[in-house]
């Protein structure tokens, strides 16, 4: 290596007092990188000794002293002083490198005097580094083609944004979660050409132009000149028609500097765009800050009278783009008044208080709680999709934040506008793949639009969306991400069909079926797990006697689950009643100390309608029972039968799908669930797993508990999850029920989110 002029010679002295000047990089302005060398100094995990004969650094293990080959780690940092070397200060130009004068000492060998010189460039590399980058690629060509690329803002924490130049588009915004789990959380397509196609019936993440949301018959004047627009949502206008410049490819550069990164993306709206007049020039300014804000300053001038009002339309999913339906994340809004709008979404000029109805979020609350509410403002809307008055804007103040308490990301939303839409995504239909390979529906995201409100131009009582010659439209949005702890989860699991869960593999019996099921529930350390048991079993195969004995000897509870598990739809009272107390004796005899008395209805069927279903919960009234719920389960059973297709077949292949269906369905069903209770209930209730004796579930069992704790699960009793109140119809069967998550959420006209069946793939496996 080559070292700067006026370093190469001998003189220790003079090497420290010289400045050594390097050109690198592409950063404009220079800066300065200062490194102050004293006899000893902590230099991050690195010890940078300066003695009277010799320099080291010391890096772990590694020394990068003389004599012997060092060894690896020393050659490791050997080779990363080299490399630093040449990008001093982070590649600013003209950056120097000043070291302050030391006191005399002999000249140092000519490999150390080099290793001296190249230790002080990576300190001071290192100390000059931005903390925010810019990255630039090609993302693809346009049907007409245009060349479009993306950039990518990275801040110091590790947030990611990108931006595509088609449209302003912001891709993606990746944050971490309380325990550094990044996610992406805007939806959108995952190539150009997606975004071309189908983008103009979402706008995912677009700039919004000319005008945001709607104008009244597609019509309004300016200084008394009459403009008709395109009329594409019904009789008004949406988003100033199509074609607007979210479909359009700006002009992009990118900045970087203290404390943030950024694009800053232009275009220009040509007179009679979309039938708009005059010719509107727009800017949009995406900036990264180090502290995980986004923040987008819009501003636009036009040489003719005509009206503006910009908006990104983003929709975010703080567990994750594609993890399905956001009615279990929670809003808060500042905002008491509502903007009334009429069934078109035009508003009448009156502004409602929102005390006392589903559009209050001034205390927050799940976006589906009150979602189905019979509300004159929400008939026929499909979710919300209504603005809040913020007041007459000009100046940055926080509107609200926007949370998943599963996850624990958040957003704060500040912005200078006046008003701010939520749009829950109601109109979504699953007809598009979105860029995880998953379709998107209903509910899957909500667009917080900041803006002016909708038809200003023909409400003068709301601020003025006119843009006149000379007086430019400025605005600014911030998006503060941060995270909290996640929610806690509670789950109780139980076990169906003790002692046998059919059918088996002929390599398999009952008993090392249930044996290896009692191994993985005491090494997971789950000693409460109640099992469900069918006695039935024990008088046709009495060998599986073993198996509740075990079960029994390694302390797990027992429950009730009738002795042949007939379908209460099929029996008459007196039949059920029969059925329950058959298996008592037994579980008398099994568990004589214990409480039993917890009954799981086969095919979790209660009845086919009413009077059955009161008679069935009066004989566990009668009989001392209580119910044994089902909160959350994936159909687990339904693996048993390819299973042993598949081992009959020696067919690893189909082992492997089944594993792999079985694993993606459990974590599937406690996000489902997870989210259906914040929706529903706007909590975390505790949930009661369902899950079988199966041959597949006790070789999987492992993995799902892992599964569960992964997802932040603590397990806990069964008698401990109903103790909530929400299971208080099931532990009182005098009560009317049953009351599920389901049930409620149809009850109180709240959409389930959407959940993929397998059953189809299952019922090809192995066949």
């Amino acid at each position: 290596m080559v070292l700067p002029p006026g370093l190469a010679g001998r003189d220790p002295d003079r090497q420290l007092r010289q400045r050594a000047q390097f050109r690198a990089g592409h950063a404009p302005g220079p800066e300065q990188c200062q490194l102050r060398v004293g006899r000893r100094r902590e230099i991050g995990d690195g010890r940078l000794r300066l003695q009277s004969r010799r320099l080291e650094l010391c890096a772990g293990r590694g020394d990068l002293g003389h004599g012997a080959d060092p060894p690896r780690p020393a050659r490791i940092c050997r080779l990363a002083l080299f490399l630093a070397a040449a990008r001093i200060c982070a590649g600013r130009r003209g950056d120097q490198l000043h070291v302050p004068r030391a006191r005399h000492r002999p000249a140092l060998p000519q490999g150390r005097e080099v290793r001296a010189v190249l230790a002080f460039l990576l300190l001071a590399s290192a100390a000059g580094a931005p903390a925010a980058t810019v990255g630039r690629a090609f993302y693809g060509t346009t049907l007409d083609g245009q060349r479009v690329d993306q950039v990518t803002l990275r801040n110091a924490r590790g947030m990611t944004v990108r931006i595509i130049d088609y449209g302003a588009i912001v891709t993606d915004v990746v944050v971490p979660d309380s325990r550094g789990t990044k996610a992406n959380v805007v939806l959108g397509f995952g190539n150009l050409a997606d975004y071309q196609k189908h983008n103009p019936d979402y706008q995912f993440g677009a700039v919004i132009g000319r005008f945001a949301g709607r104008i009244a018959g597609g019509r309004f004047s300016i200084d008394g000149r009459p403009v008709q627009l395109a009329r594409n949502d019904g009789p008004n206008s949406l988003h100033g028609g199509p074609g607007g410049i979210e479909t359009r490819v700006w002009a992009m550069r990118t900045f970087a500097g203290k404390g943030g990164a950024g694009a800053e993306l232009t275009v220009r709206s040509p007179a009679g765009d979309q039938a708009f007049p005059g010719a509107v020039d727009v800017r949009v300014r995406y900036t990264l800050t180090d502290d995980d804000q986004l923040r987008i300053d819009y501003r636009a001038a036009s040489d003719a009278p005509t009206v503006v009002n910009l908006t990104n339309h983003s929709y975010f999913n703080l567990a994750g783009a594609g993890s399905g339906s956001v009615l279990g994340h929670r809003l808060q809004l500042g905002s008491p008044q509502l903007i009334e709008t009429d069934e078109h979404g035009i508003p009448s000029g009156r502004l409602l208080a929102v005390a006392g109805t589903p559009f209050d979020f001034r205390a927050a609350h799940s976006l589906g709680s009150r979602i189905g509410v019979a509300h004159p403002q929400l008939v026929g809307r499909h979710g919300y999709n209504h603005g809040w008055w913020l007041g007459a804007g000009g100046t940055l103040r926080r509107a609200g934040t926007l949370t998943d308490p599963i996850s624990g990301r958040a957003v704060d939303v500040s912005t200078s506008e006046p008003s701010i839409t939520i749009y829950t995504a109601g109109y979504m239909a699953g007809k598009d793949i979105g860029a995880q390979g998953t379709p998107y529906r209903a509910f899957d995201g909500v667009a917080l639009e900041t803006q002016h409100v909708s038809d200003s131009p023909n409400q003068p009582r709301w601020p003025s969306t006119a843009l006149r010659p000379g007086k430019p439209f400025e605005t600014t949005t911030v998006y503060r991400f941060h995270a909290g702890p996640p929610a806690p989860a509670r789950l109780a699991m139980t076990i169906d069909d003790l002692p046998l869960h059919g059918p088996i593999p002929a390599n398999e019996t009952p008993l090392s079926v249930g044996r290896r099921t009692i191994a993985a529930l005491r090494t997971a350390g789950l000693t409460s797990v109640m099992g469900m048991i069918n006695g039935h079993w024990t008088a046709d195969q009495p060998v599986t006697l073993q198996v509740l004995k075990e079960w029994r000897a390694a302390g797990l509870p027992l429950g009730n689950h009738t002795w042949s598990h007939l379908n209460l739809n099929q029996l008459s009272p007196e039949q059920f009643a029969a059925e329950v107390a058959r298996n008592e004796p037994l579980l008398a005899r099994l568990e004589p100390a214990g409480d039993w008395h917890w009954l799981r209805y086969p095919f979790l069927s209660e009845g086919d309608d009413p009077a059955k279903r009161a008679s069935a919960r009066a004989v566990l009234k009668a009989h001392g029972y209580k119910i044994a719920a089902v909160t959350t389960g994936f159909d687990d059973w339904a693996y048993t039968a390819p299973y042993a297709r598949c081992v009959a077949k020696n067919d690893q292949a189909g082992i492997a799908e089944l594993t792999r269906l079985y694993l993606q369905s459990a974590e599937e069903s406690i996000r489902f669930a997870r989210t259906l209770s914040w929706a529903v209930e706007d909590r975390e209730i505790p949930f009661v797993l369902l899950q079988h004796s199966g041959a597949l579930d006790s070789y999987l069992l492992p993995r799902l508990v892992a599964i569960y704790r992964r997802n932040g699960v603590r397990f806990v009793s069964l008698p401990e999850a109903e103790r909530d109140p929400f299971y208080a119809r099931d532990v009182d069967p005098g009560l009317p029920g049953p009351a599920n998550l389901e049930s409620r959420a149809a009850a109180r006209g709240i959409p389930l989110p959407y959940r993929a069946s397998v059953m189809d793939r299952l019922a090809a496996i192995c066949a």
